[in-house]
């Protein structure tokens, strides 16, 4: 076949970003690629190839302890690189469900958050009680009285409590494990990649790795905007698009049976606001509570239509708190999901329209994909 000076060209070039992807596994994979496929995937540049490899969890994973013990922020960042600026071409459909979600972008870099080891001291906790006594949170604001009224009815105390941190190094605050500990929890144990110094003898702090490998097993989790932000880049964490399915999953392992599990992430039209968050509504919530039955919903927000929060403008949502009890099954069965939700049936009545609305998203989800 005669080829075209031009098409000659085109031909090498393609070569060559095979052998770089080639190289690339081996470079920073230690391995060759699974199949000659893999070859195949189109990088728009040699940066974006970098970002991919040195962003993936198998990288991270293999190399978490160099990656733990540098703590020079230069270097730390030349070392993970930001998570690219949209998402990449080939991880488009896992992340948007073959398209059913929308994507925004509002872009973060915020790797360097995890470069300086927290300490909470005695008084950090003190000052935490006074703040969490008059209803002033470090992260949360308005909205971690949530929380609150969620712990005053399902109450935690002497009871063992996993309080869930931000992805990969991200920022151990003093907010979550200090309601627990203002609750009266027995023990509380945070975890957190880039474990904080915590002056309490009630708080162990593991990071992910020691959790998997203990034994541990709770009757209480608190998640209050974490989940959401796995598997996005934002924190220097790997690309994963099921990254907060693959959390939560994870908070499930380690909860007793028919423990409970307090969760706050963002409510509303379902969307990736990239690198920022996912926010849940009909088709990602479902997914995200699989294991889980919805017991009771808190919300300081007012709400202003029946369809709330999911009815809000496309990137607007509500953070409120989810208590959720531990399942064998992966959902509900439906004569939960269909049930009618009455005030005076325990549940917080604010929040029953919205609670029946999940429900049902629940049931589409079962009766079209399961």
């Amino acid at each position: 076949m005669n080829i075209s000076e031009e098409d000659n060209n085109n031909r090498s070039i393609i070569n060559i970003k095979k052998e770089y992807v080639r190289w690339a596994y081996r470079l920073f994979l230690d391995r060759e690629p699974e199949n000659e496929e893999e070859l195949n995937i189109l990088y728009g540049d040699i940066k974006e190839l970098k970002q991919i490899f040195l962003s993936s969890e198998e990288f991270i994973i293999n190399n978490s302890s160099l990656l733990l013990s540098i703590n020079n922020s230069t270097s730390m960042q030349s070392i993970i690189p930001p998570s690219p600026k949209k998402i990449p071409e080939q991880m488009l459909d896992e992340y948007t469900m073959k398209g059913i979600i929308n994507i925004l972008y509002q872009y973060f870099d915020d790797r360097s958050i995890y470069l300086k080891r927290v300490h909470n001291t005695v008084e950090t906790y003190n000052t935490a009680f006074e703040q969490i006594d008059k209803g002033i949170f470090n992260f949360y604001g308005l909205e971690g009285m949530a929380l609150i009224k969620a712990i005053e009815k399902y109450p935690i105390q002497d009871m063992n409590v996993i309080v869930w941190g931000l992805p990969g190094w991200g920022l151990p605050g003093c907010d979550c494990e200090a309601i627990s500990l203002r609750k009266s929890a027995r023990k509380v144990y945070l975890i957190q990649d880039n474990k904080p110094i915590c002056d309490n003898n009630k708080i162990y702090v593991l990071n992910h790795e020691e959790l998997s490998q203990s034994a541990i097993m709770a009757d209480f989790a608190i998640s209050y905007s974490t989940f959401e932000h796995d598997g996005l880049g934002r924190f220097g964490d790997p690309l994963t698009a099921n990254g907060d399915l693959y959390a939560i999953k994870k908070a499930h392992k380690h909860l007793l049976n028919n423990g409970i599990l307090f969760l706050g992430v963002p409510l509303g039209q379902d969307c990736i606001v990239w690198n920022g968050h996912r926010i849940y509504g009909k088709y990602r919530l479902p997914l995200l509570l699989k294991g889980w039955e919805l017991l009771d919903i808190f919300d300081v927000n007012e709400k202003t239509t029946p369809e709330y929060p999911f009815d809000l403008e496309l990137g607007s949502y509500i953070q409120n708190v989810l208590v959720l009890k531990k399942m064998d099954t992966d959902y509900p069965d439906d004569d939960i999901l269909f049930k009618k939700i009455y005030s005076d049936s325990g549940h917080n009545p604010d929040t029953i329209s919205m609670h029946e609305k999940i429900n049902s998203y629940i049931y589409d989800y079962k009766s079209n994909c399961l």
